[in-house]
C-alpha cells in the first residue's frame, strides 16, 4: 500500500540498524559543512562594526541623555558605583551557588525532581483553596476549576512516574558528563564574557544611532540590520557552546565503546569543531532564530506605538505570540541538531532531520524529559537568584539602615542590578547542564536503536537497569516496530502485508502530531511577553 512508504513529517521513521563499528561520536574524517553561512555571517560581522562606527561618529548621545536625564537617575548611578564592590562579591556569590548547584543535581536529582513537581501541585492546589474563600460565585467557580486542574495533574504525574524516573537518571547523567568534561566550564566562561561584551556593545550602538540628528530611512533601515546582525552574533556564541557541550557530553557517553577513539581533551575537540568544520552549521540555525527574533523586536515597537488602538494592538499581540511560539519550536529543534552536529559531523540540516526523526520515533520520553528538566533548571535560578537578592538586601540594609531605600539611596537599583547579575550567571549554568542532558537523550537513544538488540549497548549499567525497569517508551516502539517488520511480508514499509501492514506509519504519525503540539506548549521561550491587548 501507498501509506506503508511515507515517512513523518520530520523524516523516516525506520530506526537504525546494529553496526559493529559503528563508534557513535565521529572524530576523524569531518568535512567542512555549510560554508556559504559562514562566509554570510562574517560579512554581517564586517557590517555590524562598520555600522557601529558610524553610529558612535554620528550620534549625539550626551547631549540627548544629559538635557533628559532625571536626578533619580543620577542617585541610581552614584548607588551602583558605591556598592560596586559588593556587587561583585554577588556575582562570584551566584558562581558559587551554581556550581554547588551542579553537585546537587548528581547527588540529590531524584529529591529535587519530586520536589518541583510537589511544587507545582501544591502551588496549583494553594491557588484553588484561595479562590474559594471570595464570596463571588464566578470566582469560587474558577477555584474549583483550579482545583480540578490539580487533581489531573497528580493524575498525570502517578501516570507518567516511569518517565520522571527516566528523567532522574538522565539528569545524574548529564551531571557527571560536566564532572568528567569541566573544561566546557571555561569554555562556557569564556563566551559568556564575550556574549556581555557583544550585547553591551550593541546597546551602546543602537543607543548611539537612535540619538543621530537625521532619522532618515536609512537610519532605521540600519537600526534593524544592526539590530539582526547583533542578536545572530550572540546566537551563534550560543550555539559554540552548545556545539562543545554536546560533543563533549556524547564522547564522555560512548568513551566505553570499543569502536570509539576518544581525543586527548574531548572539550578542545569539540571546540575545534565549533570553530571549524561545524562552524557553518552553528550559522545556518542560529541566522534563522536570529531572524524571528528581530521579528519580534519590530513587533514590540510596534506594539507600543499602537497602544492607542485597541484593535491594532490585539492583532500585534496575536502575531507577537505565534513568533514567540515560532521561535520556542525554532530554539528546540535547533538545540538538537547542533547535538547531532558536534556528534557526527554531518550538515545541519541533514543533522536536522535525523535528530528529529530520531526524537518523532520517541516523543513522550525525550519531551516530558526535557519539559520537566527545564522547569527543575528554572526553580534553580530563582532560587539562586533569590539567595544572591536577600544577602544583597542584608548588606544594604548594615550599611545604610534607616536611609534604606529613600531618595537620595535607591537600593532598587541595586537590587534590580544584583538579580541580573545573578540571573545571568544561573542561566549560564543552567544552558551547559540543559545541552548535556539533551546529549544523554539523543546518545541513548541512538544506543538503544543500534545496539541493545544486539546486546552491545555501551550506557552505564546503572542507567540500563533504572530504564529497563521503568519502560521508558524506546524500547517498546524498537519492539513494535520490528514485530511489525517480521508479521508483513513486505516488512514495515514493503509494498504488501497483511492488515497490520500500516502499523508503523500509523504510530508515528499521532506520535509525531503529539510532539508538535508539546514543542508548542512547553518548549517555548520567548525573549518578552505577549500583548494581547
Amino acid at each position: 500500500m501507498a501509506d506503508d512508504k511515507k515517512a513523518s513529517f520530520l523524516g523516516d521513521t525506520k530506526p537504525h540498524e546494529h553496526d559493529p563499528s559503528w563508534a557513535g561520536v565521529q572524530t576523524k574524517d569531518r568535512q567542512f559543512q555549510n560554508v556559504p553561512f559562514a562566509i554570510l555571517f562574517f560579512g554581517v560581522v564586517i557590517g555590524c562594526v562598520a555600522a557601529s562606527s558610524w553610529s558612535f561618529s554620528h550620534g549625539r548621545t550626551n547631549a540627548a541623555l544629559c538635557q533628559h536625564a532625571p536626578d533619580a537617575f543620577a542617585y541610581a548611578v552614584a548607588m551602583v558605583k558605591d556598592n560596586r564592590g559588593a556587587l561583585g562579591g554577588m556575582a562570584c556569590l551566584a558562581f558559587g551557588i551554581g556550581l554547588v548547584w551542579l553537585l546537587l543535581l548528581r547527588v540529590f536529582a531524584r529529591e529535587a525532581v519530586y520536589f518541583t513537581i510537589l511544587a507545582a501541585i501544591g502551588l496549583v492546589i494553594g491557588a484553588g483553596v484561595f479562590l474559594l474563600t471570595f464570596s463571588n460565585s464566578n470566582i469560587k467557580i474558577a477555584g474549583i476549576v483550579v482545583l480540578c486542574f490539580a487533581a489531573v495533574l497528580c493524575l498525570i504525574a502517578i501516570w507518567l512516574r516511569k518517565k520522571i524516573e527516566f528523567t532522574v537518571r538522565i539528569m545524574k547523567e548529564a551531571s557527571s558528563s560536566i564532572g568528567a568534561n569541566p573544561g566546557t566550564l571555561l569554555v562556557s566562561v569564556a563566551m559568556a564574557t564575550v556574549f556581555i561584551g557583544v550585547a553591551a556593545m550593541l546597546v551602546a550602538s543602537l543607543v548611539y544611532l537612535n540619538c543621530v540628528p537625521d532619522q532618515s530611512q536609512n537610519v532605521r533601515l540600519l537600526f534593524i540590520f544592526l539590530l539582526f546582525g547583533g542578536f545572530w552574533i550572540m546566537l551563534v556564541l550560543v550555539g559554540i557552546v552548545q556545539v562543545t557541550v554536546g560533543g563533549s557530553t556524547a564522547i564522555w557517553y560512548f568513551s566505553h565503546n570499543v569502536n570509539a577513539s576518544s581525543p586527548l581533551s574531548p572539550t578542545m575537540f569539540s571546540l575545534s569543531v565549533a570553530l571549524g568544520k561545524g562552524f557553518g552549521s552553528i550559522c545556518v540555525g542560529t541566522m534563522v532564530l536570529a531572524i524571528v527574533a528581530t521579528l519580534r523586536f519590530i513587533i514590540s515597537r510596534a506594539q507600543k506605538a499602537a497602544e492607542g488602538n485597541r484593535l491594532a494592538s490585539c492583532i500585534l499581540g496575536c502575531v507577537q505570540c505565534l513568533c514567540s511560539c515560532i521561535y520556542g519550536i525554532i530554539e528546540f529543534i535547533n538545540q538538537f541538531a547542533l547535538i547531532y552536529v558536534a556528534m557526527h559531523g554531518k550538515g545541519f540540516f541533514t543533522s536536522c532531520k535525523e535528530v528529529m526523526a530520531l526524537i518523532g520515533r520517541n516523543p513522550y520520553s525525550t519531551v516530558f524529559a526535557h519539559a520537566l528538566a527545564s522547569v527543575v533548571l528554572f526553580l534553580g535560578k530563582v532560587m539562586g537568584v533569590a539567595a544572591c537578592v536577600l544577602a544583597m538586601s542584608g548588606i544594604l540594609k548594615s550599611k545604610y539602615g534607616n536611609e534604606l531605600n529613600s531618595e537620595q539611596h535607591p537600593t532598587a537599583w541595586v537590587l534590580t542590578l544584583t538579580a541580573m547579575i545573578a540571573y545571568a550567571m544561573m542561566a549560564f549554568f543552567a544552558a551547559v547542564f540543559e545541552v548535556a542532558f539533551d546529549t544523554v537523550i539523543v546518545c541513548y537513544m541512538e544506543d538503544v536503536e543500534r545496539n541493545d538488540k544486539a546486546g552491545k549497548m555501551v550506557s552505564p549499567q546503572s542507567m540500563r537497569d533504572a530504564v529497563t525497569e521503568q519502560h521508558t517508551g524506546v524500547k517498546t516502539y524498537k519492539e513494535n516496530y520490528d514485530n511489525h517488520s517480521n508479521s508483513t511480508p513486505g516488512g514495515a514499509y514493503g509494498g504488501g502485508g497483511t492488515s497490520n501492514a500500516g502499523a508503523a506509519t500509523a504510530y508515528s504519525q499521532p506520535s509525531m502530531a503529539i510532539e508538535f503540539s508539546l514543542h508548542v506548549f512547553v518548549c517555548t521561550k520567548p525573549i518578552g511577553r505577549a500583548r494581547v491587548m
